[in-house]
C-alpha cells in the first residue's frame, strides 16, 4: 500500500475525491480568488479580443475556433498565433485558403511600403502591364492550350471529363 501526498480521501468511504496540489493552475486560481476578495487587481482588463473564425466558402460552416482577450498586443505578435491556428485547423483536414486580418497595422504598413517603393516582388499583381504577367502569357498559357488539345485528342477519356470549357 502506498500513501501519496496531495490526495484527498473521503473519511467515511475511503474513496479518492480530489487533489490538494493541482500545480501551476491551482496557484493561479488561489491568486485570482485572493485578488477578488481583497479587490487588489494588479492586471489590466482586456480591451480587445483576437477571435479566430473558421468559415466555409461553399457551405454554411461558420464557427469561432479560438478567442484570446488582449490588453496590449501588436500585429506582429498576433501573426504567429494565426499561423499556429492554421496549422491546427489543417491537421483536421480543412484547407485554409485565406486570412482576413482586420485592423492589423502590420498589414497596412507593409501594403503601403510596397506601393510607395514600387517593390514588385512584395506587392500583388495590380497592373495589367506588370512584367511578372509576361511569364504567364508567354509560357503558361501556351502550355495550358497544348494540354487542352491533348486531352481533347485522347481516346481513353470519355464524356464530361473530355469536355474542356474555353
Amino acid at each position: 500500500m502506498h500513501i501519496r501526498k496531495g490526495l484527498v480521501y473521503d473519511k467515511n468511504t475511503g474513496e479518492l475525491v480530489g487533489y490538494c496540489k493541482l500545480g501551476d493552475i491551482n496557484n493561479h486560481l488561489l491568486k485570482f480568488e485572493k485578488e477578488c476578495v481583497e479587490h487588489t487587481n494588479s492586471k489590466e482588463l482586456a480591451k480587445t479580443v483576437l477571435d479566430l473564425m473558421v468559415q466555409g466558402l461553399f457551405n454554411n460552416l461558420s464557427f469561432p475556433y479560438a478567442a484570446f482577450p488582449t490588453s496590449s498586443s501588436t500585429g506582429d505578435q498576433l501573426i504567429p498565433i494565426m499561423y499556429e491556428a492554421q496549422m491546427r485547423v489543417e491537421k483536421c483536414d480543412p484547407e485554409v485558403l485565406g486570412f482576413t486580418i482586420d485592423g492589423n497595422s502590420v498589414n497596412r504598413s507593409n501594403y503601403w511600403s510596397c506601393y510607395k517603393e514600387l517593390n514588385y516582388s512584395k506587392s500583388p499583381y495590380r497592373w495589367d502591364k506588370d512584367f511578372r504577367l509576361k511569364c504567364l502569357q508567354d509560357d503558361f498559357l501556351p502550355w495550358l492550350k497544348k494540354w487542352e488539345d491533348e486531352v481533347k485528342a485522347r481516346n481513353d477519356v470519355k464524356g464530361k471529363a473530355k469536355k474542356v470549357d474555353a
